[in-house]
């Protein structure tokens, strides 16, 4: 996802712009890009700022966390960036978060940096299939979404027996 930065003036001009998974290459256990990322963007050039405005559109595979099926969920969502060229020794190590500064000897800029942060922070924590996934039996494993399955459902927790037992020897009283 290279920006011709020299090529970009101050009129604004639509591009749009794809990468495929291999090139963002999102690191998750969780899901894994389906297929080409694309950005749909408006760039326009202020002194030396480039403005970048447009919308990522990508689709990303997951394992639901209680059946463990896998489906796919599309986005599309907004980023908005501005590249502020500065000289070489003024470029630090680490991206600012308002800007990201960008020395103004360089022809193009790769957006594979803030696309791969952009998708990682659309992976949720537990990727669930539906809001109500009943997820597999924890006895036979059945998915319960698809299936019923005959195993006892019945949790006792076996701190409580001592309880158990006290109510089974307390005789009801006669009035």
């Amino acid at each position: 996802m290279d920006i011709v930065l020299e090529a970009i003036e101050s009129e604004p001009k639509q591009l749009q712009l794809s990468a495929g998974p291999d090139e963002i290459e999102v690191v998750s256990d969780l899901a894994r890009l389906l297929k080409d990322v694309v950005y749909d963007v408006s760039v326009r050039r202020v002194d030396n700022e480039i403005f970048l405005d447009g919308f990522l559109s990508f689709t990303l595979r997951y394992t639901c966390a209680r059946c463990l099926n896998e489906y796919d969920e599309s986005y599309r969502q907004p980023l908005n960036l501005v590249l502020q060229l500065v000289p070489e020794e003024q470029v630090p190590d680490e991206e600012q978060d308002d800007f990201v500064l960008v020395s103004d000897s360089i022809k193009a800029y790769n957006l594979a940096t803030q696309v791969r942060d952009m998708i990682a922070l659309s992976i949720p924590m537990k990727p669930l299939c539906r809001e109500n996934c009943e997820g597999l039996c924890s006895q036979c494993g059945t998915n319960l979404n698809e299936n019923n399955c005959d195993c006892h459902k019945e949790r006792i927790d076996p701190r409580w027996d001592a309880l158990k037992e006290l109510n089974s020897k307390r005789q009801p009283e006669a009035h």
